[in-house]
C-alpha cells in the first residue's frame, strides 16, 4: 500500500486564506463601527451646538431686558416726585409700569442635551473637559432658578405691587387696552410718592442684581461650551 501524501502547503495556504479572510471581516467590522461612532459623534455636536446657540442667544435677550429694567427702577426711586412725573410722557409705560411686572424667566432648551444624558450619548463625547461641562451645565440653570424665601423672588414683589398700581385709572386703562397706555402725571406723581411702591422698586433692583449676576454665570458656561465645541 503506498503512503498518501498530506498536501501540507495547499492546507497551509488554505489555513492562512481563511485566518486573513476572518481577520479582514473583523477588521471591516472594526472600521465600519469606528465610521459610525464618528458619525454619531458629529451629529451629537452639531446637535447640542445649535441648542447653546440658541440658549445664549435668548439668555443674553433676556439680562438685558433685565438690565434695562433695573436702571428704569433706578432711575425712578431716585427721582423727585413732581420732576419724574412731568418729565416721563408717553414713556411712563415702559419706564415705570412694566418694570414693576417684568418677572418672567428665559425658556432655555435642554432637550437635546438632557436626551443625550438619557441615552448615554454623551460618552460619544471624546472631549473630557467638554463632556464634563456638558454634564454639569445644568447646574448653572438650576442654582438660577433656584427655591428663594417667600418675598425674596421677582414674582413676589410683583404680586404685591400689582394690587397698588392697579389703583390708579390710568393704569387699569392701560392694562385693559394695549393701545391706551398714557399714563398721567398726577399718576405717575402718586406712584412716586407711594413709598410701599419705591421700597419694592428697590428690592426688585437688589434681587435683580443677584439675579442677573448668576444668569451671567450660566451665560459664562455657555460661551465656555461653544467654545469647546467649536474646537471639535
Amino acid at each position: 500500500m503506498t503512503q498518501q501524501r498530506v498536501p501540507w502547503l495547499r492546507l497551509s495556504l488554505e489555513g492562512v486564506v481563511v485566518v486573513a479572510s476572518i481577520l479582514l471581516a473583523f477588521g471591516i467590522d472594526a472600521w465600519w463601527d469606528g465610521r459610525q461612532a464618528i458619525r454619531d459623534e458629529d451629529e451629537l455636536l452639531v446637535g447640542l451646538r445649535e441648542e447653546a446657540s440658541a440658549n445664549l442667544a435668548l439668555l443674553r435677550t433676556y439680562v438685558d431686558s433685565l438690565e434695562t429694567n433695573r436702571e428704569r427702577l433706578g432711575r425712578f426711586i431716585t427721582s423727585d416726585p413732581v420732576g419724574f412725573a412731568e418729565s416721563q410722557g408717553d414713556s411712563a409705560w415702559l419706564s415705570v409700569i412694566r418694570p414693576q411686572f417684568r418677572d418672567f424667566s428665559p425658556k432655555l432648551s435642554y432637550g437635546f442635551l438632557d436626551g443625550a444624558i438619557a441615552a448615554g450619548k454623551l460618552e460619544l463625547v471624546g472631549d473630557v473637559e467638554l463632556r464634563a461641562a456638558l454634564a454639569g451645565l445644568r447646574r448653572f440653570q438650576d442654582e438660577a432658578d433656584g427655591p428663594r424665601a417667600p418675598g425674596m423672588r421677582l414674582a413676589d414683589l410683583s404680586a404685591e405691587a400689582g394690587p397698588i398700581v392697579g389703583t390708579l385709572r390710568s393704569v387699569q386703562v392701560g392694562w385693559a387696552d394695549p393701545a391706551s397706555r398714557q399714563i398721567s402725571a398726577a399718576d405717575l406723581q402718586a406712584l412716586r410718592s407711594n413709598d410701599r411702591i419705591v421700597a419694592l422698586a428697590g428690592a426688585r433692583i437688589m434681587l435683580t442684581m443677584g439675579y442677573v449676576s448668576m444668569l451671567r454665570e450660566l451665560e459664562a458656561e455657555l460661551v465656555r461650551i461653544l467654545s469647546l465645541l467649536e474646537r471639535q
